[in-house]
């Protein structure tokens, strides 16, 4: 599930996004979709109308199916999503909060991909999560990007986004091959 949550004066709006069906919530919108989906990051980009986000929670997770190189492959591709939908409404200093899998000093990897966007990268392990469990929650603060790379990434849509070989400027598009796919060239 993704929970997006914006404040704007005494306003909050609260979208929540999900591939199965919920109950609804008062006060809260639902959309029934999956985020690696082109159809359903419209459809979350079109609830917010072009505005800016304070916080972006994401806590879904996949199926999971007890291999933990597999669970950990699709947790990431979630997380790959919700920060590709943070380039595009999260606004400057917002913050985010994801859940991950992750197996004992394995932080590196996420924690290089995450300090690219946010000044602060917290780990946070709640204890009513079981020890044996590899999940663990990030907690991101100060959202920064260039603002150059910003308004490029504003221009272009989701596929373009994941697709970032047909980007021309060179900056943004080492930016994307990172972000997407840990490529440190």
């Amino acid at each position: 599930m993704l929970r997006i949550l914006t404040k704007h004066k005494l306003n909050t709006k609260i979208v929540s996004v999900d591939i199965q069906d919920i109950v609804g919530i008062e006060g809260v919108q639902i959309i029934k979709g999956d985020i690696t989906k082109q159809v359903t990051i419209n459809k979350i980009l079109n609830a917010f109308s072009d505005k800016k986000l304070e916080l972006i929670i994401c806590d879904g997770a996949p199926d999971v199916t007890g291999s933990i190189d597999i669970d950990t492959y699709m947790q990431n591709q979630l997380l790959t999503y919700a920060l590709i939908i943070c380039l595009k409404l999260l606004k400057k200093d917002g913050k985010f909060v994801a859940k991950l899998f992750l197996e004992k000093g394995e932080t590196d990897y996420y924690y290089e991909k995450l300090k690219c966007l946010f000044a602060y990268v917290h780990y946070y392990k709640p204890s009513s999560s079981r020890n044996s469990s590899h999940e663990i929650f990030v907690i991101c603060e100060g959202y920064m990007i260039e603002p150059e790379v910003q308004k490029i990434i504003e221009s272009l849509n989701i596929e373009n986004l994941i697709n970032y070989s047909t980007i021309l400027h060179e900056k943004t598009k080492n930016f994307l091959q990172f972000l997407i796919d840990s490529d440190y060239n």
